[in-house]
């Protein structure tokens, strides 16, 4: 894509290897934005470093669409069986996790977003991106209308995505949202992922049922994992890591945005990932820790939300009223360059 210009800013529509993209340039900064996928951004650079994984081409990005950028996920993560039951109606989820018996991440990263809005002025660039679901045109099998926004500024501070979905029916609307952003392990060109660690803010490890990758026991709050991703670091690579998160404990007396941190030891550059406060939960994955990449998956609710025995404050399965909106902040920006 290019090394960004500081001070320049800009929107365009642009082919990013043969993926149709929305290309942000401001604040020393370039990101690339596939409307046809979920509007999902793909692609962030600066001053050499490319932080995202980057798909190599478009029918690869159309097939493994949650792999690349910062899909969106909506339910984020698996539900039992594709069901549960909420406020005494009965929902059924495909099962597209067939060899788990599982709905998974739902379609919202293989949807198609329309350009709604964009603006550029200064030194900063914002691109909104929007999709409605309705009646005559519904989200696969899930029985709401409602509507998503998704907007992309982009500046000095690096990038700032701001998530809105609203209630466009009748009745309360279960609402899980998530990302499964995929980090590239090493950033830098030329450099190592064993010269790589990244550190996430997490209470406690959620065990998960290695038939199913469901939740079953009780949470950790302590152990090897948690002590690296609180201390010094995990390697993105080298191992596997499959795992579920509590980023903030129970009873804690406020919410804070949550934080991924991937630093290259040897220069101190550092991708800094701060999510909003409602994402109570991470996944963690690198997808057997030899494909180059790590997933800091932050997420609203726990895994299979819909059918846990938690209280909604624990588990984080939350519903939206009609005509209601909900906004979800994250950002992402370099810190540590010289």
């Amino acid at each position: 894509m290019g090394k960004g210009v500081l001070g320049a800013a800009g929107i365009t529509k642009a082919m990013v290897g043969d993926i149709p993209a929305v290309r942000l340039e401001a604040g020393g900064y370039v990101a690339a934005i596939c409307p046809d996928l979920g509007a999902n951004c793909f692609l962030l650079e600066r001053d050499g470093a490319s932080f995202l994984r980057i798909p190599p081409s478009f029918d690869t990005f159309r097939s493994e669409r949650n792999i690349y950028g910062m899909p969106l996920l909506f339910p984020p993560n698996r539900v039992r069986d594709g069901a549960y039951r909420f406020q005494g109606r009965d929902y059924r989820l495909p099962i597209n996790e067939p060899e788990r018996g599982n709905h998974i991440h739902g379609f919202l990263s293989g949807t198609p977003f329309v350009l709604a809005d964009e603006r550029a002025a200064g030194d900063a660039c914002e691109a909104i991106f929007s999709y409605e679901a309705s009646a005559e045109a519904p989200y696969s099998s899930f029985p709401h209308a409602f509507r998503v926004s998704l907007a992309y500024s982009l500046g000095p501070e690096g990038l700032v995505q701001r998530l809105s979905v609203k209630n466009l029916g009748e009745t309360d609307m279960p609402l899980g949202l998530g990302f499964h952003t995929a980090f590239n392990a090493a950033f830098l060109p030329g450099s190592r992922a064993v010269d790589y660690r990244l550190r996430l803010t997490v209470s406690r490890q959620i065990p998960l049922d290695p038939e199913r990758f469901l939740p079953a026991g009780d949470e950790i709050a302590d152990n090897e994992l948690l002590r690296a991703l609180r201390g010094d670091g995990l390697p993105p690579q080298g191992a596997a890591v499959s795992c579920h998160l509590r980023g903030v404990a129970p009873g804690s007396p406020a919410a804070a945005p949550g934080e991924a941190r991937l630093t290259h030891l040897p220069s101190g550059r550092a991708l800094v990932y701060r999510t909003d406060p409602r994402c109570l939960f991470w996944t963690l994955w690198n997808q057997g820790g030899d494909k180059g990449f790590i997933c800091p998956e932050p997420q609203t609710w726990t895994i299979d939300a819909p059918n846990s025995p938690l209280p909604p404050e624990e588990s984080g399965f939350a519903a939206l009223a009609p005509g209601a909106e909900t906004t979800l902040v994250s950002s992402l920006a370099e810190i540590g360059r010289a």
